[in-house]
């Protein structure tokens, strides 16, 4: 969804991935300070200042693929995969590896949540990939390390460089196109 906050510079409209569960009353947003908007927003933030929301965009939604399925995080792109885990209150339906990619382990956000979401839900498997010490996730590692049928559905979201990456990568390794869906994790 697109987020404007009133300031002293004015309505600065910038995208972000909501994080909450769909049902939830309070709207959260997770965001990573990466760019000069992002780092200063934090300090800015203050009690009362005015806000807009458009959206939401896109239909990023696990619940429209297959029971095998493979969900890729690249850094803050877990925030996707923050609402939909965060969303699993009940039975669970779908046999997934979650692949959450970061640089350094101490970059894994909400990591205890998540993993305590896996331990109730055996059919929900969760793989975090250090870069610094594991190497960079590649698809053939993925496929590789899957508990997963035939022709998976695959769901990422990340740098757009990454997500070209493996969803050529995913094609090569036979995964038909139809079945690879990435969030835009750039859209402006």
């Amino acid at each position: 969804m697109f987020l404007a906050l009133g300031g002293s510079d004015g309505w600065q409209r910038h995208p972000f991935t909501v994080s909450s569960r769909p049902s939830d009353r309070r709207l959260e947003l997770t965001i990573k300070a990466s760019g000069d908007y992002t780092r200063d927003l934090y300090d800015q933030l203050r009690p009362g200042i005015p806000a807009k929301l458009a959206g939401p965009f896109g239909g990023f939604d696990y619940r429209h693929g297959g029971h095998d399925q493979i969900w890729i995080a690249g850094g803050i792109g877990v925030t996707p995969f923050l609402s939909w885990i965060r969303s699993i209150d009940g039975p669970f339906d779908r046999n997934v590896d979650f692949f959450y990619s970061v640089a350094h382990a101490e970059d894994a956000i909400d990591l205890d949540e998540i993993r305590g979401v896996a331990d109730r839900h055996p059919s929900l498997r969760v793989h975090v990939v250090c870069a610094d010490t594991d190497g960079k996730l590649t698809p053939d590692a993925v496929m590789h390390d899957a508990s997963r049928g035939p022709s998976p559905w695959v769901y990422m979201c990340g740098p757009p460089a990454m997500m070209q990456a493996f969803s050529a990568g995913f094609r090569k390794l036979g995964v038909p196109a139809g079945r690879i869906r990435w969030e835009q994790f750039d859209v402006r």
